[in-house]
């Protein structure tokens, strides 16, 4: 998901060791058919690390990031 790296990229999170099989447990939030917010787990077995949490510039202050951490 090129665009899940992208929106990582733009707020200045790692995305160098994002592998297909650790976006597959991200959470995405899409508006206007653009991805604007997302929250990693890398998972480890039965546990998950929360890895990334990222949310575009013109979603800030509108409460999506607590959304995505209560969803993921």
């Amino acid at each position: 998901m090129p665009a899940v790296v992208a929106l990582l990229d733009e707020c200045r999170l790692p995305t160098g060791d994002v592998s297909e099989t650790m976006l597959a447990s991200f959470c995405v939030a899409e508006a206007g058919g653009k991805i604007v917010g997302v929250a990693g787990l890398e998972v480890f077995g039965a546990g998950a690390l929360f890895r990334s949490l990222a949310v575009a510039e013109q979603k800030r202050g509108d409460g999506l990031a607590a959304r995505l951490v209560e969803w993921c």
